[in-house]
């Protein structure tokens, strides 16, 4: 082996040695993290069960005679987890607050650093476990416990108000008058589909040429309300009585669309092909039909009876690519699935942009003053981060951008305030 390679592998070895011994976990560190994830998780719990409370007695005279307390306690209790995810950031800074200056009062973090170990040292840890968290939160979290426990709070919501039985919440699924613009410019009207069996009833299917639909179709994934111009032009769809000209190579109806395995199966009905060039048309009857236009996906026709912001990422990327595909507007849920991503990165930053601020090590400092920065710090983030999101939401932003502009902005500051810090 070639000499300089050798000392440059003994070199590499060396500095990961050190580096290993710079950052090795002691007991310090287990004592500055044990408290920094008591503290937050302490402020995390308050905060969510003092709003839960409050909200309570605000809606308490809007609960219908007779509502069961154990109702109230688990609607409550699933609405938590979301809430819990827009404090976490608060939570946190407020345990970076609260530990750091009670070792600062005490003197512990002033005979660290003059023992020669620096301040970005000692935060290490908080830090290390912020970002890990940050990254199992917006990469697992929100999946799979977050917002599926947030859509089960809409479910109690139906149980208290409506009186609806919480083991229906399959059925919640289940919409009525579907019209939904589809890919391969394709529109799909039904009167009922059933969620469980994934089974579309009475339905109409148009094939449409391409500049034919964005100009009139609504997709109404969200809501079962129609357009009175668009309900109209719907009925004359139905009837094949069109009096202005709507452009389609292809027209089924059939009493029913069921899902299967992978493709959709068409039982008893008629299909128009029309030529537009000739404007023949060819008219076949059938018992069971499939065709690969068909291309939708189960869930686009069923109802979200859920509010947006409790939808998973991976709900909110497939109706984003539903709407690409169609050319519908999609910037919304865009939006929304990076500020979900965005968000969880403010709390790390938030940390960061605390400990950058105050400088911790040289003097006794006042527990209150540190309080009143991370409240005004968090507030002002979330201002910026809400204004982004919604500029992005209407279209004035890139949902990229929108998404993230407060991000940005907090990651600067926190990254260019923690680099000041006495090393």
């Amino acid at each position: 082996m070639p000499f300089w390679k050798k000392e440059y592998g003994a070199l590499i070895r060396e500095r990961l040695r050190l580096l290993w011994k710079y950052y090795r976990f002691s007991i310090f560190d287990r004592y500055i993290l044990r408290q920094f994830v008591l503290v937050s998780l302490f402020s995390l719990v308050f905060i969510v069960v003092l709003y839960e409370v409050v909200q309570v007695f605000q809606f308490l005279r809007w609960f219908p005679e007779g509502t069961r307390g154990i109702d109230i306690f688990f609607m409550n209790l699933y609405e938590s987890a979301y809430w819990a995810m827009i404090f976490l950031p608060l939570s946190l800074t407020l345990g970076a607050v609260v530990v750091f200056t009670r070792l600062a009062n005490h003197y512990e973090l002033r005979a660290m650093v003059s023992t020669g170990i620096s301040l970005k040292r000692v935060m290490f840890y908080p830090l290390f476990f912020t970002a890990v968290f940050v990254l199992v939160m917006i990469f697992f979290l929100q999946e799979n416990v977050i917002f599926p426990i947030y859509q089960r709070y809409f479910a109690y919501q139906k149980l208290v108000f409506e009186k609806v039985p919480v083991k229906e919440v399959d059925r919640f699924k289940d919409n009525q008058n579907v019209v939904v613009y589809g890919p391969n410019h394709t529109l799909y009207m039904g009167d009922r589909y059933l969620a469980l069996a994934k089974r579309l009833e009475n339905v109409v299917i148009l094939s449409l040429i391409p500049k034919d639909g964005p100009e009139f179709v609504i997709s109404q994934v969200f809501s079962n309300e129609y357009l009175m111009s668009n309900l109209q032009l719907i009925e004359k769809e139905r009837l094949l009585d069109v009096l202005q000209r709507i452009n389609f190579t292809m027209r089924i109806d059939a009493r029913s669309m069921v899902w299967d395995k992978d493709h959709w199966v068409l039982y008893d009905g008629t299909i128009w092909r029309i030529n537009p060039f000739s404007a023949s048309v060819q008219v076949d009857q059938f018992s069971q039909f499939t065709t690969n236009v068909l291309s939708i996906e189960p869930f686009y026709l069923e109802k979200i009876w859920y509010d947006m912001n409790a939808m998973k990422p991976s709900q909110l990327k497939a109706l984003i690519r539903l709407r690409k595909q169609s050319g519908q507007f999609y910037a919304d849920l865009e939006a929304v699935w990076y500020s979900n991503i965005s968000y969880m990165l403010n709390a790390f930053f938030l940390v960061l942009l605390i400990v950058g601020f105050i400088d911790i090590s040289r003097k006794k400092i006042s527990l209150i003053e540190n309080l009143v920065i991370c409240f005004v710090s968090f507030g002002v983030s979330y201002i910026v981060f809400a204004m982004g999101a919604s500029f992005a939401a209407n279209g004035d932003l890139p949902p990229f951008l929108g998404g993230f502009l407060g991000t940005i902005i907090l990651g600067v500051s926190a990254i260019w305030l923690y680099r000041r810090l006495p090393t």
